[in-house]
């Protein structure tokens, strides 16, 4: 598979897993769900590394596989946190746009080059997370979830620059594994550090479970993507999976799509055919 296909593969499993992790943490505190989902994803990534029968990453790999996973817990827990106190379809949009705008400044800083039809799915796609976030972009100006959203989209951006520096010296599967243990052991001691449980109630751990599980195949597709395609075209890809927490949300959680939102759906397809050209 090119690195399209794992690009947008790891955008829509991400916006599966973003709906599933907001929910879960509506219910429970933000840390006692990444600290469920984290390690009921680290079995499988685990096994996943071992089966690859690859080498353990040098001493630059772990590094950035362990930045890259610090920086990743700090923006899914901020994420989650905006998803559970504001609105989905506002607060998903405006961290995908902070997150994918740093990697794609610093690309272009660095020499990477686009063809046209590139360049414009770039700017198309960056409209479309824009377009999804306007139908409520002005009621929720004064939320606290603004602001949180944001952050989170920063700290995607780090952990999307350690990734793609990570995957250029390590087995992806390697990279996943030790960014989850070092995301656990961070999510799993702040949640002891403020008194809240480690173990996920009966009744939640299905959604937990899902929001974990998706999350680490994402994160092993945006590996992957990354192994294969430049950092800015590879991140305005990832960055996409807003609009599959949109159109779930409409479907699942019978929220209303907005004009805006279809038409920006609508041209997110057609970025993505644009970015597809080589």
């Amino acid at each position: 598979m090119s690195a399209v296909g794992y690009g947008l593969g790891s955008a829509l499993v991400y916006g599966v897993a973003d709906v599933a992790g907001g929910l879960a943490t509506r219910r429970l505190h933000v840390l006692t769900v990444l600290t469920g989902a984290y390690a009921l994803s680290l079995p499988l990534v685990l096994v996943a590394a071992v089966l690859s029968g690859s080498a353990l990453p040098g001493v630059e790999g772990v590094i950035w596989s362990a930045a890259g996973g610090a920086a990743e817990a700090a923006a899914a827990g901020l994420l989650y946190l905006a998803l559970a106190t504001g609105t989905m379809s506002v607060a998903s949009p405006l961290a995908a746009l902070i997150g994918a705008a740093i990697p794609v400044g610093i690309g272009l800083a660095t020499g990477e080059s686009v063809a046209p039809p590139q360049g414009l799915g770039i700017l198309l796609a960056f409209g479309s997370i824009v377009l999804v976030a306007a139908p409520q972009r002005d009621a929720v100006a004064s939320n606290r979830a603004v602001p949180v959203a944001i952050a989170s989209g920063a700290m995607f951006a780090l952990s999307f620059l350690a990734f793609s520096a990570a995957e250029e010296v390590s087995n992806p599967f390697w990279v996943a594994a030790i960014a989850r243990i070092t995301g656990l052991a961070i999510v799993a001691a702040l949640a002891r550090a403020v008194s809240q449980p480690l173990v996920t109630p009966r009744g939640q751990l299905w959604m937990v479970a899902v929001a974990g599980l998706l999350d680490a195949t994402a994160l092993v597709l945006l590996l992957m993507a990354y192994g294969g395609g430049p950092l800015g075209l590879t991140t305005v890809l990832i960055s996409l999976y807003p609009a599959v927490t949109v159109v779930l949300a409409t479907l699942v959680l019978r929220e209303r799509m907005a004009r805006a939102e279809l038409v920006g759906v609508g041209v997110a397809l057609f970025a993505i055919t644009l970015l597809a050209v080589h």
